[in-house]
Order: C-alpha cells, then structure tokens, then sequence
C-alpha cells in the first residue's frame, strides 16, 4: 500500500475493566471510516481481539488488522502506563510506504489525507510540536534542542531496518537506565532529531478547538484531528461523535454531514 492510516490498541493484562478504551478506538475507527478511503490498519497486541470490537462499526470490513508483538522496553523512570507503548515501534513494519499514526484517544474532525503531502515524501518523520511544556519534556529526556514532539500523531516511513535500528536502541536505553519519563515519546524524540514539524491541526491537544466548537474547527482548518481523550467529554457529545456505518466515505451533497461531521444521507451505502 502506498499510504496507510493507522492506530495501536493493546491490552497487556486480561484483569480490569477496558471498556474505555474500547469505546474510545470505535468512535476513533468510526469517523476514520467516515472521512477516508485510504486504507485503515489497527494494530492489536496483547490480550484484545480488536477485529471483535470493532464489529460493529464496520460491518463492511474496510478496516484491516494486524496482529504485532507487545514490546516493553520502558526503563526505570517511565511512567507505568506508558510502559508498552513502545509497542508502536511495529508501526515501522506495516507494509505501507506511508503511514500515518494516530492515537485512538481522540477524533478526526475532517479529512486527514492532506497529512501525507504535508510531511512530503523525503521527511523519515513528520509530527506536531508538544503542546504541555514542551521544554521541560525535552530538558528531561536530556534533548538539548528545545523542539520535542507529541507522538499521539506521526507520520513515518516503514522500514525493516528502521524497526531494528529502533528496537536495539531502545534495548540498549533500558539496559542504562536512560532518562524515558514518556517512555516511546521520549526515545522517539532523541532517535530522530531531525524531524518535520507539520500543522498543529494534525494534532490538536489541550481543548483548545473548544472556542470555535467542531464545525467552525474544521471549516476553518483550525482542527483536522482533535487529540484528548472521549470520556472527557458529556455523554451526549461522545454518543454523536459516533458515526453510522457506511460502505464509503462519500456523503451526498444534498444532506451533507451534520454538525459532528457523520454522513447524513437517507439512502445506502448505510447500515441501521
């Protein structure tokens, strides 16, 4: 595949209660599928079966599913649950040229195909500065740069060799103790310096979209995808961010979307 977008959900213990994140990855996957016709591959790993919850949000079988290996390479000051997310190091080995990497904790707001032309083809990775104390964050993964990135949304190119150059360097880290407060976000930040900075848009933390609300965001260009987590918002926002199943992300002129940008026509492709 020549672009691809692309989540990771895992699950390292079978004990306590999951249902917020699954939640959250089926209103993520919903209004992928709302708004792309780029291929979708939701990396699982661990003990979750991602294709059993999604089911229900596609019903068509656009998504595809890759089962990946959970990785912990967390040294000894990484904040527990940020332990395995170094599982997102398998992003690296999708069979994609592009892929563009999303965090399932938030929502598209509009298209996301433009990401790939904003990193361009040369960048190996292309992310959105951190929004949170960005110098503090870089100061104590001991980056001498004041530019750190979030990783909630990277666009990257897969590579064989890439994976494994990441994955002894990681090794190597976590036999020293490395300073990995953020666990991936920190040793991403140090393992490519020379990242491309893309639009915040891409990659909007902090509730700061709340001002304009979501179509005025999304008219405006000021938001394409929301990154903060659905529970935080009331039950009736997070029920209506949830999309209607569809065969395709076309929307007929005539009903367009609604105010949460689902699809609003009357006839097929659709499913009740």
């Amino acid at each position: 595949m020549d672009r691809c977008f692309s989540t990771l959900i895992f699950r390292a213990q079978r004990d306590g209660n999951f249902s917020e994140h699954e939640r959250m990855l089926s209103v993520f996957a919903s209004r992928m599928l709302h708004f792309t016709s780029i291929p979708i591959v939701v990396m699982h790993a661990g003990h979750i079966n991602a294709s059993n919850v999604l089911e229900s949000v596609d019903p068509f079988g656009r998504l595809r599913f890759v089962r990946v290996e959970l990785i912990d390479l967390a040294t000894n000051n990484t904040i527990a649950r940020y332990r395995h997310h170094y599982t997102k190091l398998n992003a690296w080995r999708l069979p994609c040229k592009r892929v563009a990497l999303f965090d399932y904790d938030g929502f598209a707001v509009q298209p996301l195909d433009s990401i790939f032309d904003a990193c361009g083809d040369d960048n190996e990775l292309c992310a959105v500065r951190e929004f949170w104390a960005m110098r503090g964050l870089a100061r104590e993964a001991g980056i001498q740069r004041e530019e750190y990135f979030n990783s909630g949304v990277l666009v990257l190119r897969p590579s064989n060799a890439t994976f494994e150059r990441l994955f002894r360097a990681a090794s190597l880290e976590r036999q020293l103790g490395a300073p990995r407060k953020i666990g991936e976000q920190d040793f991403l930040n140090v393992a490519f310096p020379e990242w491309k900075e893309i639009n915040r848009s891409y990659n909007v933390q902090g509730g700061s979209w709340r001002r304009d609300g979501l179509e005025e965001s999304a008219r405006s260009g000021r938001a394409h995808f929301v990154h903060e987590r659905v529970e935080r918002h009331p039950p009736y926002f997070a029920q209506h961010l949830m999309c209607r199943p569809r065969l395709d992300p076309t929307c007929t002129a005539k009903r367009g979307r609604d105010a949460f940008g689902c699809c609003q026509d009357v006839q097929p492709p659709y499913v009740t």
